[in-house]
């Protein structure tokens, strides 16, 4: 059986880094499963790895993308056997730039059949990177201050939406007008662009010097120094990306440039300061505990369900359109989740 995938073939600007090929499907393992998808969505670590800066992505040519959503249509053992013919939303390690994506059982969820395709595509990867930061990492209480980079994002948006239900003071950053008004539309009251100033004095107004419990971090660069000093005593820096990174060139001079930005590390500081640094990379957690990957699935669906989160939809594309859906994604521009529907 073949399916039709969008490869990933060379590195560059988003217009020539793609072609349309056939691939044979290969046969699911006993834990896997294969998907026919609706659809497929884009996230910030797509556009790092068509840029050659994401080291876990796979050799070129390769299928890159995280997330689908489709129905079962064939289980490789008795543990899929219950999904098979339902409606799904599931991340996927690569692959998922296909109209069929394999994909393990337990990283697959069911949704309902009338819920929206973008909102559901963006419960796995983005929702579940926000769940997984706010409740594993941060583990946020009542009334905790935070403050995020990027907060117009698909994954900013679910820290703020999850972050919201407890009683968070949320202090959002995003870079335009547009952007900083849709976030006052979210109900987040304080937000600042930060393209016309340093934000550093306003998040020290803003919390009167004290600084703030949780700051969560995707953008990385000179960003990462700051938020570290702005970390109130038992305070914690979640570091979910390093966006910086894709403006930096490739090669050892742009990674020792963003070494630099981010500057060393003395671990007795941290001790002293009592705060801590956690990284995120979903990828690593799937591999490595899947039952915590499983349970943030579930979470997230469970939340969407019970209408506690709502995904926001930026934009769909069809697949012709792939290299106009990389653009959006890259120029920051957009708002939410951007998907790509077969």
């Amino acid at each position: 059986m073949q399916t039709t995938a969008i490869e990933l073939f060379k590195h560059g600007p988003a217009a020539k880094a793609f072609r349309t090929v056939e691939r044979d499907i290969p046969e699911p393992h006993a834990d896997e499963v294969i998907i026919e998808a609706e659809g497929f969505g884009l996230n910030y670590a797509d556009v790092m790895a068509r840029l050659g800066f994401y080291n876990d992505a796979p050799d070129i040519p390769a299928v890159i993308g995280y997330e689908v959503v489709g129905t079962v249509i064939k289980a490789g053992g008795p543990d899929g056997e219950s999904l098979v013919g339902k409606r799904v939303t599931a991340f996927t390690r690569f692959g998922g730039y296909a109209r069929h994506a394999i994909t393990t059982v337990d990283a697959c969820l069911e949704i309902g059949a009338n819920a929206d395709m973008g909102e559901a595509m963006a419960l796995t990867t983005q929702y579940g990177t926000a769940y997984y930061a706010v409740e594993h990492c941060a583990h946020l209480q009542e009334g905790s201050t935070i403050m995020l980079h990027a907060a117009a994002g698909g994954v900013g948006l679910g820290i703020i939406q999850l972050a919201s239900l407890r009683n968070a003071n949320i202090l959002a950053m995003a870079g335009s007008a547009e952007k900083l008004q849709f976030l006052r539309s979210q109900g987040v009251e304080k937000v600042f662009n930060y393209r016309t100033a340093d934000y550093v004095d306003w998040v020290r107004s803003e919390t009167n010097d004290r600084g703030v419990d949780v700051a969560f971090n995707s953008v990385g660069g000179r960003t990462f120094k700051k938020d570290l000093k702005l970390l109130d005593a038992g305070g914690k820096l979640v570091l979910y990306g390093v966006a910086d990174r894709s403006s930096g060139g490739k090669g050892n001079w742009a990674n020792l440039g963003l070494v630099w930005k981010m500057g060393l590390l003395i671990p007795v500081q941290l001790m002293m300061r009592s705060v801590g640094i956690i990284g995120v990379n979903m990828l690593t957690v799937g591999d490595s505990r899947p039952d915590i990957l499983r349970g943030c699935l579930e979470k997230t669906v469970e939340l969407f369900n019970a209408g506690s989160i709502k995904p926001v939809v930026d934009s769909i594309f069809t697949p012709s359109d792939i290299g106009a859906a990389h653009a959006r994604l890259e120029s920051r521009e957009s708002i939410g989740k951007i998907v790509v529907k077969w």
